[in-house]
């Protein structure tokens, strides 16, 4: 049974490696991260809020949507 979270990443620069991400401006975005078994996968991306992703995947239920409220 798949399950579904949400996580946040954030820019950063290290001295071997960096990432830049963007969400309408913020250097952070939040995303949709697929749990099946030993397996997981960030399955949408780009959202600038939390409240962005519970809008778009209004149809499943995120295991740690209150760790955000």
């Amino acid at each position: 049974m798949k399950k579904y979270f949400v996580l946040k990443i954030d820019s950063y620069e290290g001295e071997g490696s960096s990432l830049t991400v963007d969400a309408d401006g913020a250097d952070s975005m939040y995303v949709v991260l697929s749990v099946e078994g030993s397996s997981a996968e960030i399955v949408d991306w780009g959202y600038p809020t939390v409240d962005d992703i519970l809008a778009a995947w209004d149809n499943v239920t995120f295991e740690n949507v209150d760790e955000f409220r």
